[in-house]
């Protein structure tokens, strides 16, 4: 009985503990800027500005109330809240405590009150009605017809010294599949990756189709034993944590104190093994990486839009310079010649359309998660969303649209997944 009261005051209190610990988030982020990632990456630099430092903190107090008093789906509660662990607080250190434009924060506060606000009208996009009986059929066809290619391309060669994650064979490995993929299998392998093989396994664990769960994570093991990407590997345990726990603000809350766990056990790591490979995975490339990338991009592409001339509009507008930004920006700002410097929303809009793109990404990118907002899938799917949102943190918005998936997860959703959080069929709340 006493368990039982506990839980319910735990829900009960549960938006206003996950407010309390999003600022103790910040807190520590901060910390562990100043006192590790400056001093093993000579990327980061510390200088402490009073005035910024107190603007930033009004800044977020602030949205923190608005999103309080705007009352959001849970939906939007909790991509908000993604949105300002992973995209905002990382942008407002690297502003307080490095040389970056004031416009970087601004233009995410805008988007971020934007997908709280945004109200498109009632619009209908009208899809085939499939029956119930014929979703796992229609997935399952889907992603063979992905999965066949793939396999065609990268054969059944494993890696299996990739569970070491030693960074010489990823990038060997890396570079024997670059070499060996096709059209169809570059495209196709991120889209099971991120998407499709994902919601094949949600649905079975919310289905109780075992063998689907062990089919998807099976999929996901080989796209990363032969094609070395992390991301796809830590995809499996980001989508079962998310995929558990009753409600939205209850993810949010778990996936928090995970991200505490996860700094102090890195921190540790450090610390007794004099090895920071876990401390840099977990802090530097999840989180600072992608915001110190926004001032570079800012920084070389100032004077020269380039307009999606490297692009959708590659016809039309001639490019100006002779390799891609993401190389550019590798080569003069992080030293790396061979790396590539991917960036996400706010370094894509800027390059291509200064300011105003990131006013006008900012709008396409919270009309998008209003569209996914009116699907209604089941919050089971939430991890999906953190790996797409993470994925327009770090990549160009276009490329996330088509390359990594997202229209695709659209596709999906309208067809399989539409009102799936009502349906009878899927029991958990």
């Amino acid at each position: 009985m006493i368990t039982q009261q506990r839980y319910i005051y735990f829900q009960k209190n549960v938006k206003a503990l996950n407010y309390f610990l999003l600022i103790g988030f910040f807190l520590y982020l901060e910390y562990l800027f100043a006192n590790v990632l400056v001093e093993y990456f000579n990327r980061y630099t510390y200088s402490f500005d009073l005035f910024k430092y107190l603007e930033t903190k009004a800044l977020f107090i602030l949205l923190l109330i608005y999103l309080q008093n705007t009352k959001p789906s849970n939906f939007i509660y909790g991509i908000s809240f993604l949105l300002i662990i992973f995209f905002l607080i990382p942008n407002m250190i690297i502003f307080e405590f490095m040389d970056a434009p004031r416009i970087i924060i601004y233009g995410i506060i805008y988007s971020i009150i934007l997908t709280l606000t945004l109200n498109p009208g009632k619009f209908t996009i009208y899809f085939p009605e499939i029956s119930r009986q014929n979703h796992i059929l229609g997935m399952i066809v889907i992603t063979i017809a992905m999965l066949v290619p793939c396999i065609l391309a990268y054969g059944i060669n494993l890696h299996y010294d990739l569970f070491l994650f030693n960074t010489e064979n990823v990038y060997g490995v890396r570079a024997g599949n670059m070499a060996r993929e096709t059209f169809l299998s570059s495209y196709f392998n991120s889209w099971l990756a991120k998407v499709a093989l994902p919601v094949l396994m949600v649905y079975g664990m919310l289905r109780n189709e075992k063998s689907l769960v062990i089919f998807s994570i099976a999929c996901l093991l080989y796209l990363f034993l032969v094609g070395a990407h992390k991301s796809v590997f830590l995809t499996i345990f980001v989508v079962l944590f998310l995929r558990f726990f009753k409600n939205y603000q209850t993810k949010i809350f778990f996936l928090l104190l995970s991200l505490f766990f996860l700094f102090y056990l890195s921190r540790m790591v450090t610390i007794m093994l004099d090895n920071n490979m876990l401390e840099s995975i977990v802090l530097r490339r999840t989180f600072f990486d992608p915001a110190v990338s926004n001032i570079y991009y800012m920084d070389f592409f100032k004077n020269t839009p380039i307009y999606l001339s490297q692009s959708l509009l590659k016809d039309l507008i001639t490019y100006p310079f002779l390799e891609a930004p993401e190389k550019i920006i590798s080569t003069i700002y992080f030293d790396s010649p061979k790396g590539n410097a991917n960036n996400g929303l706010i370094s894509d809009a800027y390059m291509n359309f200064g300011v105003i793109g990131i006013f006008a990404y900012g709008f396409l990118f919270a009309l998008l998660i209003k569209i996914f907002e009116s699907i209604k899938m089941h919050h089971s799917f939430f991890g999906i969303f953190f790996v797409i949102i993470y994925t327009f943190i770090s990549s160009f918005f276009l490329t996330t649209l088509l390359s990594h998936g997202v229209l695709l997860f659209l596709l999906i959703g309208l067809l399989f997944l539409k009102d799936s959080q009502e349906k009878f069929y899927l029991q958990t709340k």
